[in-house]
C-alpha cells in the first residue's frame, strides 16, 4: 500500500491526499497558484500548516502582471520612461571625484571599492548606487534597468 493516496472528489480544483494514518493534505488550485493545507489525524484544531505556492514563483518566465494591459500595470512594474531615467540620473549620479570625496577614497585606487556598491555609466561619467535603503521601488527598477543596459 502506498503511503500517499489520492481521495477522489468532485471539484477539479481541489485534491485531497491521505498521508498514511498520520494526516492528510488538501491542494487547492486558485487563479494565482496553489494553497496547500496540512491536517493531522486526530487534531481537532483543524489545519496544522498551510502554504501558498504562486504561479509567478513557479514559473519565473511569467509574471502575473503579464495579463494586465499597459494602463493596468502597477507603476512599479511599468518600464521607466526617459524622463524618469533622466531624473534618476540627475538625483543619484555622482562623478568619480564627488563620490571619492564623499567616501574618503583615493580617486586613483578606488574603482574596485566603488564597484562593490555602485555601477559606472561611461556615457554619463557617473557612479550610481546599485541599491539604496532610500530608493523607491521605481528607483530600484531604474537602477536595475540602467545596470543591465549600460
Amino acid at each position: 500500500m502506498s503511503y500517499f493516496k489520492i481521495i477522489p472528489g468532485i471539484d477539479p480544483d481541489r485534491i485531497e491526499v491521505e498521508c498514511g494514518r498520520n494526516g492528510h493534505l488538501t491542494l487547492i488550485r486558485t487563479d494565482m497558484g496553489m494553497v496547500i493545507d496540512v491536517y493531522a489525524n486526530g487534531n481537532d484544531d483543524g489545519v496544522v500548516a498551510t502554504m501558498s505556492v504562486w504561479d509567478e514563483d513557479m514559473n519565473n518566465d511569467r509574471d502575473f502582471t503579464d495579463d494586465l494591459s499597459e494602463e493596468e500595470q502597477p507603476d512599479c512594474c511599468k518600464p521607466p520612461t526617459q524622463e524618469e531615467i533622466n531624473e534618476f540620473k540627475r538625483y543619484w549620479g555622482q562623478t568619480h571625484k564627488e563620490i571619492c570625496n564623499a567616501l574618503g577614497y583615493n580617486p586613483r585606487t578606488s574603482d574596485d571599492l566603488l564597484m562593490e556598491d555602485y555601477f559606472w555609466i561611461e556615457d554619463d561619467l557617473s557612479w550610481y548606487p546599485k541599491i539604496s535603503s532610500i530608493y523607491t521601488d521605481k528607483d530600484q527598477i531604474i537602477a536595475d534597468y540602467l545596470r543591465a543596459n549600460r
